[in-house]
């Protein structure tokens, strides 16, 4: 027991000696220490290695972004440089198309085939992405492949995998494509590029998936509200009928004429040999060409000589006459004596008409690409597209517009039948131009159609299409603004109406001031008045109408007290003015866009500055 005691003492003194003595405390406490700044140094080494790397990622993402937005700008140069172009609205739809690959290819390859090239460099070489390949530049190019091809990030890319246009930028790249889309329901514009770009920056952290950013925007696509012509040689300037003219009564036809067969004066008509000045343009010699015979029916008809007897200040410019000329005193059909003896003088004169003294000869095409029935006509002057088809499916107001804003009772432009027929307006019940107030306007309120009776005032602007006939009622109207108005049926003015710029209707002494390149109505009538012989699409009887004035067949104007003053086209039939006093009209360089087909191509696309920059 005593050993046990004594072992128990000497165990506790050692003990507390042990914990009295401090050596070796030290390396401990330097342990410890080396092991939390080996911590602290390691965290702080991850964390600039973390920051390098997020750096080198944000600033490849900054390359990228730059990349996107240059191929953006790649797109937009694309489609100005083919805007307006010479394909008609809303443009070339192939100008960015993508395509895609329709075998598996292994880069680098000579030769990838695709499903098509429809819109890339036919003349030189291309440099396209195949997914995520960055660029390949190839040489050469097939309708279903490129070839020479060079580039490329190495490996088998699928069948399928989207082939874009690219730009190389070191090994870097962009790429980019656009897509022209219809969008009806959109109030402003119809049809609308859709741009998508990307860039591509190799990944500068490691072997991670390279860093891609994408840009996109809009770019709105329109009709331009005018169209600019040459009021030298555009039939929308001149007296024009395919077939014949007939001027009668006391007029004196102070603008140029052409005539695809007859011109016939009778009663005291006469051709002036100068053209009035007007607010655009000064005093210009007169011109008429005459497609077969030219008959002066009384002593009083004369072409030229009406403001005095001096050759040649009081001759016309020109006269051509294909055929023969007759006379009250010489009723034979003969060969023209220009001068006194068949009272027609011009400048030059001759047999020959200038092949581009009506340039282009004007059309009317219908249908397609709409559907139609009778009474119109789809077969006689067909076009693809064709005038009416385009406008009915293109009008600012029309079948596939809607009034956006109306009251009253506005026309109705279809029955929702979508097809042209007719069907708005039939020739026995036509909508009154001029009757009961009403407005109709498209959203952004570039195409209005609206007449308020208390004022007589007729609002138009822009185009607009009605499935029907129309008629003015009015006896008393003007119209402001700037459009055209174009009609499946016919066009008719009865006893003492009126639809005139100014209260004069352009008969004054001297005519009131009218600028047409600013305020003019075009009416298009395609519509065939069978009951009449011959056959009409717009009838003018005993009514004033200041404007444009252009009929599938016969205008008619001929009745005692019926007043146009305006170009009046039959573009495949005859022409009958007869009026008291001058028939002068000012020239029309801008015409309204709802023209653009007639005498042209239809119209080419504007576009609006790009929109709705996006991406990410």
């Amino acid at each position: 027991m005593r050993l046990d005691s004594l072992d128990r003492r000497r165990v506790l003194a050692t003990w507390r000696r042990l914990r009295r003595d401090e050596e070796g405390i030290a390396l401990v406490l330097a342990i410890l220490i080396m092991l939390v700044l080996t911590v602290v140094l390691g965290s702080v080494i991850f964390m600039t290695a973390a920051a390098a790397r997020d750096a080198h990622r944000s600033n490849a993402g900054q390359k990228a972004s730059a990349l996107a937005e240059s191929g953006l700008n790649n797109a937009l140069a694309v489609l100005n440089a083919n805007y307006p172009g010479t394909t008609i609205y809303p443009g070339n739809p192939d100008l960015l198309l993508t395509t895609t690959l329709t075998a598996p290819v292994t880069l680098p390859a000579a030769t990838i085939n695709v499903a098509s090239t429809t819109g890339y460099n036919n003349a030189g070489s291309n440099t396209i992405s195949v997914g995520s390949s960055g660029a390949v530049t190839c040489t050469g190019i097939t309708a279903t492949s490129f070839t020479g091809c060079t580039g490329g990030v190495a490996g088998t890319y699928a069948t399928g995998t989207t082939v874009a246009r690219a730009t190389a930028s070191g090994s870097s790249s962009s790429t980019w494509s656009g897509t022209l889309v219809n969008v009806p329901n959109n109030p402003n514009w119809k049809w609308q590029w859709q741009l998508t770009a990307s860039g591509r920056v190799k990944n500068p952290t490691g072997p991670a998936s390279d860093v891609l950013r994408t840009a996109t925007a809009i770019v709105p696509v329109i009709i331009p509200d005018s169209a600019s012509v040459n009021p030298g040689t555009s039939a929308v300037d001149f007296i024009y009928a395919l077939n014949d003219i007939t001027f009668g009564q006391s007029v004196n036809v102070a603008a140029p004429v052409y005539t695809g067969h007859d011109l016939t004066l009778v009663n005291t008509a006469t051709i002036s040999e100068t053209i009035p000045k007007s607010l655009t343009q000064p005093a210009r010699p007169n011109r008429i060409a005459v497609g077969h015979d030219l008959t002066l029916s009384n002593p009083q008809n004369t072409v030229g000589h009406v403001n005095g007897n001096n050759s040649p200040a009081n001759d016309l410019a020109e006269v051509h006459v294909f055929h023969f000329c007759s006379s009250k005193n010489n009723p034979t059909p003969h060969a023209c004596v220009w001068g006194a003896t068949d009272k027609v003088w011009g400048v030059v004169h001759d047999n020959v008409i200038p092949p581009d003294f009506i340039n282009p000869i004007p059309t009317l095409t219908c249908c397609s690409p709409v559907n139609w029935t009778v009474p119109a006509d789809g077969t006689t002057h067909p076009g693809n597209p064709s005038y009416m088809g385009f406008w009915y499916q293109n009008a600012g107001l029309g079948p596939r517009a809607a009034c956006a804003t109306f009251s009253g009772t506005p026309p109705t432009f279809d029955t929702g039948d979508n097809t042209i027929n007719q069907s708005a307006y039939s020739q026995g019940a036509p909508f009154d131009l001029t009757g009961a107030t009403y407005n109709c306007s498209s959203a952004d309120g570039k195409n209005v159609l609206a007449y308020d009776a208390s004022s007589r005032i007729l609002t138009v602007k822009g185009t607009i299409f009605i499935d029907g006939s129309v008629q003015s009622t009015s006896t008393s109207a003007k119209y402001v603004g700037k459009g055209t108005l174009i009609l499946s049926g016919i066009y008719t003015m009865d006893n003492n109406t009126q639809l005139c710029v100014n209260s004069d209707c352009g008969v004054g002494n001297p005519p009131a001031d009218w600028d047409a390149d600013t305020t003019a109505l075009a009416i298009v009538a395609d519509g065939v008045d069978n009951s009449t012989t011959p056959p009409q699409s717009i009838a003018i009887k005993k009514g004033h109408f200041q404007g444009l004035l252009l009929g599938n067949v016969d205008v008619n104007g001929m009745v005692s007290g019926t007043v146009v003053v305006g170009p009046m086209v039959s573009v495949y039939g005859n022409v009958n003015a007869g009026q008291s006093g001058t028939l002068q009209f000012p020239p029309i360089s801008f015409a309204s866009s709802g023209t653009s087909g007639l005498t042209g191509p239809l119209p080419l696309p504007q576009l609006l500055p790009p929109i709705n920059f996006g991406g990410g």
